[in-house]
């Protein structure tokens, strides 16, 4: 049934699917929508962009892994930012590092085996990024010691996306190391 909770009542609702789409009938409306999943990967292989077919254990899948789970960890601090009513210039900040996220991503589907990289990604986004930092670091007290990951919501949702970032730089060091991508895409994760 499918619940319409503006009219406040349900509606019948008929399904068909094949292997590529889903045939949806809602009050007679008939839509084919693509399926969500491909069964491709179901022999532990997947292709990036390139088209290229590699093990879903490549050093190219870790390192996408990885920026989807920054991507979604940066997203979890942003509604507990939001809900702790922080500043909505930091939250517009991470919502931009979000989307430079799957710029990244992109870049690393894009690599192919014995080939320089095929996508650049840009020095501006890192300067953008650094003069962020430097703005925030004026406003805080000097650090003397380590940071204790701790505090409210928000500080511990930015803490653990922070332990991410430092996994995701890992996970890229091979690429940079073999000069499969744009130096800047590094310089970005390392800030």
């Amino acid at each position: 049934f499918f619940f319409s909770s503006r009219r406040r009542h349900t509606r019948c609702r008929e399904v068909s699917w094949d292997r590529r789409c889903v045939q949806e009938t809602v009050s007679g409306i008939t839509q084919k929508r693509s399926k969500i999943y491909t069964m491709t990967g179901d022999k532990g292989t997947t292709a990036l962009y390139s088209g290229q077919r590699l093990p879903k254990s490549s050093i190219h899948f870790h390192a996408l892994g990885t920026i989807d789970e920054l991507n979604s960890n940066i997203g979890h601090a942003i509604a507990h930012c939001k809900a702790d009513n922080i500043k909505s210039e930091y939250i517009s900040q991470l919502k931009f590092i979000q989307n430079r996220l799957f710029d990244i991503g992109s870049v690393v589907a894009m690599c192919k085996e014995n080939e320089p990289p095929s996508k650049k990604f840009g020095e501006i986004h890192t300067s953008t990024m650094e003069k962020w930092i430097d703005e925030i670091t004026i406003q805080l007290k000097p650090l003397h010691t380590f940071i204790l990951p701790s505090g409210g919501e928000s500080a511990t949702a930015l803490h653990i996306s922070s332990s991410v970032c430092r996994r995701c730089e890992r996970e890229l060091t091979p690429f940079l190391m073999e000069k499969k991508i744009d130096p800047a895409v590094y310089k970005y994760i390392n800030r």
